[in-house]
This record gives C-alpha cells, structure tokens and sequence, in this order.
C-alpha cells in the first residue's frame, strides 16, 4: 500500500489557459462547419436568398466578426482561467493536497475540505495538469510542476488507480 502523497500547489492562469484556448478553438472549429452547411443550405435554396452574405463581408461587419473571433479564441479563455485561479485559490498563494487511500484532502488558508474516492468522478492528465472531478462540474486541478519527482506522479497515478470508483482509462502512456 502506497504512503498519502502531500503536494504544494501553486496554481497559475497559464496552467489553465491552453486548456481554456484548446476548447475554444474546438468550438470556432465546429461553428465553421455548422456556418458551411448553411451556406451549402441557402444556395441549395436559391441564390436570392443570400444576398445578405455579401453585407456580411464588407469591412465594417468583418472587422466585428474578426474581434469577436479575436476575443472568443484569445481573451475569454484568459478570462476563465483568471476567474477559475481566483475562485480555486481565493486571496491564498498555495492549495495543500493530501492523496491517500481514505481520499483527497484539500487545505487552503482558512479551509479544509475532504473527499472520498467515491465522491471522485473522474480523473484526467493533459500533458502539464492532473484534473480530478469530484461531485458535479468542480475539479481539483493539480499541476504536474508542483510533485517532487516522477516517481511521487506514478504513486499518484496508482493511488488513484487503485482506489478510484470509475474505470480508469490508461493509455499506452501519460503526457
């Protein structure tokens, strides 16, 4: 049986933001396609119908369409990471994590809070985070910076394994 593994977290807006950015990006990625089908709709309809496409296209209604591009694939994920640091950290510097075989123990200034295995839905790994999903849409967000050594990331990774209530899915390999 592997000892609890205390981690020091100091989590940054740049930790989060390129998961932020991916999935926005995702999402403008889809609009295309969805924004391609109803073209290929209204000319499949009749050519007088899109004639309103052509205003789309002059420069003060491109020049909107391009900011607010800008914004949903630059800015608001920046703006959800900052408000995601600031609600998860709150006014302290570092998140104390206790991973153990009763569960996950999270300590802030001011606050502890305490979750069994059960109460964990699911655990992901990007290739610079560690994300635990416990009751709802709330996540621990661990960055894999703040272990010591690869060796305490492996005993995390088989802590959770062993204990998690969910079918871990591993892959050949973790990022």
């Amino acid at each position: 049986m592997l000892p609890s593994i205390e981690v020091q977290s100091d989590l940054r807006i740049g930790d989060l933001y390129w998961l932020f950015f991916s999935n926005a990006i995702r999402k403008l990625i889809y609009a295309r396609w969805i924004l391609a089908i109803v073209l290929i709709f209204l000319v499949a309809v009749g050519t007088k119908y899109i004639a309103f496409v052509a205003l789309l296209l002059l420069p003060p209604f491109l020049y909107l369409l391009l900011g607010g591009i800008i914004f949903v694939a630059v800015v608001a994920p920046y703006l959800r990471s900052r408000a995601f640091v600031r609600a998860t950290m709150g006014t302290s510097t570092t998140l104390s994590c206790a991973i153990g075989p009763q569960g996950v123990d999270v300590r802030r200034q001011g606050s502890e809070a305490h979750y069994d295995w059960g109460a964990v839905r699911d655990a992901k790994q990007t290739s610079s985070l560690i994300l635990m999903y416990v009751d709802g849409h709330s996540a621990l967000v661990i960055p894999k910076r703040c272990f010591a050594s690869s060796q305490q990331l492996n005993n995390f990774r088989s802590i959770v394994a062993d204990h998690a209530k969910f079918d871990v899915k591993r892959p050949d390999y973790w990022p």
